[in-house]
């Protein structure tokens, strides 16, 4: 975060004193008077993302913060393991779907490649017919986070168990509780949780319940 302090050499033009009472102690003293009230900014600015940080700790998600970077929640409170293991998964003859062994859930092994509005989304679960299953949803946020691999980087994911993960944000099936509008995505980029209007459009990977 940076703070940009205004040129003090043009504190006389910007703040239009009468040449008579310009001196070198009035000009002083409004150069003070900026120092601190930017520090003051500053100070807060510095308060309010410690803030933000902190809460990020306490979370299961991602935060993004005003300079654009990315803080995740530490190891201990993640819904992902830090890595994933191929030997965790199961995937049957057919091929198109995956079996998590630790979560019991089954996953579409492979997106259609296709951006979908969120309730374009969970149509699109809702009448998938997989593996023959039939009871395909959309996941929520803790399920989808739960086969992100944070040791991995684009994508952040198993790549030999789901094939052709874009680096891209999936829509989930949690909304945001602060705004009906918006809902949570997890970016296969990075792994980061971020917020979406659910008339925007990004990919899918369906689940369904298993054991």
């Amino acid at each position: 975060m940076r703070i940009t302090l205004p040129n003090v050499s043009l504190i006389t033009s910007r703040h239009k004193l009468p040449l008579s009472k310009i001196t070198p102690t009035s000009i002083a003293m409004k150069n003070m008077k900026l120092f601190f009230k930017y520090t003051v900014y500053a100070a807060v600015i510095g308060v309010c993302l410690q803030a933000v940080v902190a809460q990020a700790q306490q979370t299961k998600v991602a935060v993004i913060v005003l300079d654009g970077s990315e803080v995740r929640p530490p190891v201990s409170n993640r819904v992902a393991p830090e890595e994933r293991s191929a030997g965790e998964f199961t995937i049957p003859i057919l091929n198109t779907a995956v079996f998590d062994q630790k979560t019991k859930l089954w996953w579409q092994r492979s997106d259609d490649d296709t951006d979908r509005t969120m309730r374009q989304a969970r149509d699109y679960c809702d009448s998938l017919t997989l593996n023959t299953f039939s009871d395909w949803r959309l996941p929520s946020a803790e399920e989808l986070l739960s086969i992100v691999s944070f040791d991995k980087f684009s994508p952040s994911v198993l790549t030999a168990v789901f094939i052709g993960t874009d680096n891209a944000p999936y829509w989930t099936g949690t909304q945001n509780a602060a705004v009906s509008s918006e809902a949570w995505t997890v970016n296969f980029w990075t792994g980061a949780v971020l917020l979406a209007h659910r008339n925007d459009t990004h990919r899918v990977r369906c689940v369904r319940r298993g054991i």
